[in-house]
């Protein structure tokens, strides 16, 4: 490979010219003062950018948690500077092979201008279920990992064991388990004030860029909040028990978070999007809605009270087991959450409101109109119990043999010698099949 780096931080290309990058082979899209561009050219690089499909312009504002702060006219004008710098850098360089992520305006036009040139952009992303493996999209959307190999007996195998141990005992996934840890936040002050230093002091390559990056104010200010919304939250009195009726249950997505503001852009609004499944489920059901555990702090007091004034709503606690819920639950609702995929391995429905790569699992139903829901909700409360595990094994078994062993982020810690190795070998892989060489389906697990 010869590597080219994209980045919206000064910061960013001083450290990769550190670390010995070649600065010709580093894009800093950040527009500074002399990118100025005239009414007619912004309108023409802004259609060109959208192609005719989506996400058009003003979703991808509204996507990006920083660049939706900004006038119209400053967002517009980022987003056609940045649509002019990525399609030189692209073709003047020969770029033929993309990986980032889907988080920010910037990562979406990637994926965009790609799609334009016929260039391959990739996202890799963890498969939750089986853990500890790692897989990859193609554009910007979950809908279907990239194909690497045949369902072998092997892989059946795997996933009936994965099933089981699913089965047997409570499920908490990895990266629950260590925000959990990290949950105490008198004892991760030390650690989050050295951080805040480091940031700061990183920030002084990128003064006046509030688009790349958070301030140190701004950082401040939300860890503040965060921390103030905490002990108001933990205060008690605010999340209801489990009772005995039947349930259908409703886990939140964390926010802002791409799985829901990118993927799930159109049901966002969390508030109006449970508002809309109270209204459609039948006064049999109660309807349980449970913060993100990982969240804590992310919405205040007052803003989850909202939701306990919904008719039919009961909040229950975030440390509440979550898969102990999806089996208590006649019906599981998520935008776009494994949750889901719990509810399949339990034999139960589920419902999901984005088009997502584990929506062909039996039991799962994907409602594409929200007016759908007073209609879908009742027929499938109505529907027996159907055990098709042998279809459920199929499917866990795919993902197995389309993903690799391992990780791809650091949130757990430094990588070992051997995770970069296969890390190193996943991207020789994908790479290899996306050109369309046929030895990468050589490969062995």
């Amino acid at each position: 490979f010869k590597i080219f780096w994209i980045t919206q931080s000064r910061h960013d290309v001083e450290w990769l010219v550190e670390l010995g990058v070649d600065p010709l082979n580093i894009l800093d899209t950040f527009p500074r003062q002399e990118h100025v561009y005239p009414d007619w050219e912004i309108e023409e690089r802004l259609s060109r950018l959208e192609n005719g499909k989506p996400p058009f312009v003003n979703e991808i504002i509204a996507m990006d948690r920083r660049l939706c702060l900004k006038s119209d006219a400053e967002a517009r004008r980022y987003l056609a500077h940045i649509e002019k710098v990525l399609t030189d850098f692209l073709v003047s360089r020969g770029i033929q092979f993309v990986s980032t992520g889907r988080d920010t305006a910037l990562q979406l036009a990637v994926h965009k201008i790609c799609e334009r040139l016929g260039i391959s952009s990739v996202i890799a992303t963890e498969v939750r279920m089986p853990e500890g493996r790692f897989g990859f999209f193609q554009g910007y959307m979950p809908t279907k990992f990239v194909e690497l190999r045949p369902v072998t007996p092997q892989h059946i195998h795997d996933a009936e064991a994965m099933i089981d141990d699913f089965l047997d005992k409570p499920w908490v996934p990895i990266s629950s388990v260590f925000q959990r840890s990290n949950q105490s936040f008198l004892r991760r002050l030390h650690k989050d004030f050295i951080l805040w230093c480091r940031y700061s002091w990183q920030g002084l390559s990128d003064v006046g860029n509030d688009i790349g990056r958070y301030s140190s104010l701004q950082l401040l200010h939300m860890a503040i909040r965060r921390r103030w919304n905490a002990v108001l939250v933990k205060r008690g009195g605010l999340f209801d028990s489990v009772g005995k009726r039947p349930y259908i249950y409703y886990p939140m997505h964390m926010q802002p978070e791409s799985t829901i503001d990118v993927v799930g852009s159109f049901v966002s609004n969390q508030h109006n999007l449970i508002s809309l499944i109270a209204k459609s489920t039948p006064c049999t059901h109660d309807i349980y809605v449970k913060p993100h555990p990982d969240d804590l702090g992310g919405r205040s007091r007052a803003d989850l009270q909202t939701f306990k004034r919904i008719p039919g709503v009961r909040l229950i606690s975030p440390y509440q087991n979550g898969t102990s819920l999806v089996r208590g639950a006649s019906l599981t609702l998520t935008p776009t959450g494994t949750s889901a995929m719990e509810s399949t391995l339990l034999g139960k429905p589920s419902i999901i409101f984005a088009d997502m790569y584990f929506g062909n699992m039996p039991h799962i139903n994907y409602c594409r109109s929200l007016a759908d829901l007073s209609e879908l909700i009742p027929r499938l409360l109505a529907l027996p119990m159907e055990n098709k595990k042998e279809d459920t094994v199929r499917f866990i078994a795919s993902l197995i043999a389309n993903s690799f062993e391992g990780r791809f982020i650091e949130y757990l810690g430094p990588f070992t010698e051997k995770e970069s190795e296969l890390l190193i070998h996943a991207y020789s892989i994908i790479y290899d099949k996306l050109r369309g060489r046929d030895e990468c389906t050589k490969l062995v697990n």
